[in-house]
């Protein structure tokens, strides 16, 4: 009967020091994904203010910049002055006035649709302003053209 209670005894040091060690793992995996999420909202949170916009990085969904409409995911065209299906863009605020209007090397814009409100990465082709207010003309770079 004292080899039993001893085993008994034996085993239970040995749970309470596998949950001990397992106890401090599992303590500093969280405080690493912890440390990890709040670096990335950092960044995410100083990336708005200090671009000035609400969305500091998106990515391009659409292939209305893409000027080969067939092909737009970059890998047959990598170097074309386009932008690609799945590029990522870093987006930043700046004044209406200072927006280059000198297609086709002007900026690119985005804005929200009127349609459904969703964002829009689009190229400047014109710009005016009336009773204060400034208007854009904006085409993708890929719209009516064909290759």
């Amino acid at each position: 009967m004292l080899i039993l209670e001893y085993a008994v005894f034996i085993t239970k040091i040995k749970f309470k020091e596998v949950n001990k060690k397992s106890w401090k793992k599992i303590l500093k995996v969280l405080i690493l994904l912890t440390a990890i999420a709040i670096g990335f909202l950092g960044f995410w949170l100083a990336s708005k203010i200090i671009l000035n916009t609400e969305y500091p990085i998106l990515p391009v969904s659409s292939s209305n910049m893409c000027v080969f409409q067939l092909n737009c995911d970059g890998l047959m065209h990598p170097f074309e002055r386009t932008l690609h299906v799945g590029d990522l863009i870093i987006v930043q605020g700046v004044n209406a006035m200072s927006v280059r209007v000198a297609y086709p090397n002007s900026d690119i814009l985005v804005f929200h649709s009127y349609d459904n409100g969703g964002l829009v990465i689009t190229r400047v082709v014109a710009k005016e302003e009336r009773n204060g207010i400034v208007y854009f003309r904006t085409k993708g770079d890929g719209v009516g053209v064909h290759m």
